[in-house]
């Protein structure tokens, strides 16, 4: 697909609009422009930019997109959209973005990272998110204990592969 010049130019649905133009985003960053049309297309991507790009804007829009497109999510399904990052840190960063996104759309989304207590985040999988944010060893740790399962998940999203193949 072409790339974007305008973000009304990728027909997001208006609660996403919403947020953008509060957000105050005049225009699509470069990684933006070229790969929200290609993930609206349905395709598989690799991005690379520098840091403060866009980048999670870029794959999150998309990841949210799909969600509002899907069947509901029921109790016990499991979420639709995983995105997995290396670090802590990253993936709350990751989180804080789909906050101001996912109440527009009214999804439920969590944060799952290990160095804290799992009670908070267990009790939030219960809650049955469409979207969930977190490092593969905590993720690891919640399906090995079958407190969550991934067979919903359909839109995967590996932010910094290159720094998690590294470790």
């Amino acid at each position: 697909p072409a790339p974007a010049l305008t973000f009304a130019e990728l027909n997001l649905p208006a609660p996403l609009e919403q947020q953008i133009e509060s957000n105050k985003w005049e225009t699509p960053s470069p990684i933006q422009a070229v790969s929200i049309p290609v993930a609206l297309a349905g395709r598989d991507l690799i991005g690379i930019a520098k840091t403060g790009s866009g980048k999670t804007a870029a794959y999150l829009l998309p990841a949210l997109f799909h969600i509002q497109r899907q069947p509901k999510i029921e109790r016990g399904d499991g979420p639709i959209v995983l995105i997995l990052a290396p670090t802590r840190e990253l993936a709350q960063q990751v989180d804080e973005v789909a906050s101001d996104f996912c109440p527009r759309i009214n999804c439920r989304h969590c944060c799952l990272f290990g160095g804290s207590g799992r009670g908070p985040q267990i009790a939030e999988l219960r809650r049955s998110p469409a979207l969930v944010v977190a490092t593969p060893g905590r993720l690891i740790d919640f399906m090995t204990q079958e407190i969550v399962t991934m067979e919903r998940v359909n839109f995967l999203v590996l932010d910094e592969a290159d720094r998690m193949l590294d470790m």
